[in-house]
């Protein structure tokens, strides 16, 4: 979603151009957002998929003419079951490609390099590791922690958090050049990029500093919202707030044991922990060494929001992660309809 919107900033300086609102990505989203569209030159369309078959449905609807592929990620395992064929499904959106289409990808996927390589698949390539196309340089970071890099001899100025948003400006910058979109184009866009609702977004609330970014969650992704959640210097404490990762099947309980590790390497003073999935985190970060008195797992947000009020104190900063089901913006919600002690 944060690559379509990106994509879609750079873009609409030059030509006219629709992006699908919000994350309207589906089977059923899809649809909507092809009612919606209006007459223009261009058209961006994220196409999310849980299923084997659902993607190759999706590209057949839209004929895309530009794949964009940012990642492989474990998601959406309790249906797919492998990563491979995670592969196998993602690559659907390529199947049936027109002549002439061209593919964009993160050149520093391996699983995404390999499979085009099995495939003899041409394709635009972006990164930050790998030699290609479009690859990053002299990555910054400035004391508020949003982040600037260069590209092609261009220097782009995000006003973002984290390292995944440089991958997702990086697909953003090889995709527009393809709609001939130049260097100035790209840094002028992406520069008024802002952070969607609870995704990464920073709010300051009384004398609290909330990383809100639970909209969804996978292992890769909240190891990356704790590495941001330790970068960050603070006056208080370091919280973590992090909920179950759904539908990853079988391995559910070795990945979020593994980000329970994550989070005790991350150098956060709190770990809060939510929901029945969630409680092999929290023994996963006792197991890399957090203190039993500063690990915490709850069932309900209630509990959680309870424990959570007799610890937190005015300079804290509290990251809030977790699989949208887990709606963990009720937390939000509640820490600013409280009064909080000052510990």
């Amino acid at each position: 979603t944060t690559t379509k919107e990106m994509l879609y900033s750079i873009v609409k300086s030059r030509h006219s151009v629709y992006r699908s609102p919000g994350n309207l990505n589906n089977l059923f989203g899809l649809p909507i957002s092809l009612g919606q569209m209006p007459e223009v030159d261009y058209a961006i369309f994220e196409l999310g998929i849980s299923v084997p078959g659902e993607m190759l449905r999706l590209a057949s609807i839209i004929k895309p003419e530009l794949v964009l592929i940012t990642n492989i990620g474990p998601a959406h395992l309790e249906t797919l079951k492998t990563m491979d064929n995670v592969v196998k499904a993602k690559f659907e959106l390529i199947d049936r490609l027109p002549v002439g289409a061209v593919v964009v990808l993160n050149a520093d996927d391996q699983l995404l390099v390999a499979e085009a390589g099995r495939r003899n698949l041409d394709y635009i390539g972006f990164g930050i590791k790998s030699e290609c196309r479009f690859k990053a340089r002299n990555i910054r970071t400035d004391e508020k922690k949003r982040l600037s890099f260069e590209v092609c001899g261009q220097r782009i100025t995000l006003p973002l958090f984290g390292r995944v948003n440089v991958y997702n400006a990086l697909g953003a910058i090889a995709a527009a050049a393809v709609w001939e979109c130049g260097p100035e184009e790209w840094a002028a866009g992406l520069s008024e990029c802002q952070p969607m609702e609870m995704r990464l977004a920073l709010e300051d609330y009384e004398e609290l500093k909330l990383l809100v970014d639970c909209y969804n969650a996978n292992p890769e992704s909240m190891k990356a919202a704790l590495e941001i959640l330790g970068e960050f210097e603070t006056e208080g404490r370091k919280i973590a707030v992090l909920g179950d990762m759904l539908e990853l099947g079988q391995a559910s309980k070795k990945m979020h044991f593994d980000v329970g590790r994550r989070a005790a390497d991350a150098g956060i003073d709190y770990l809060f922990c939510l929901g029945q999935e969630s409680a092999e985190m929290a023994k996963g970060a006792l197991s890399a060494g957090m203190k039993k008195d500063d690990v915490f797992h709850f069932l309900t947000h209630q509990d959680l929001m309870d424990g959570l009020l007799g610890i937190i104190a005015k300079g804290d900063m509290i990251l809030l992660k977790g699989s949208r089901g887990m709606e963990l913006e009720k937390i939000v919600i509640g820490l600013k309809g409280s009064a909080f002690k000052s510990n």
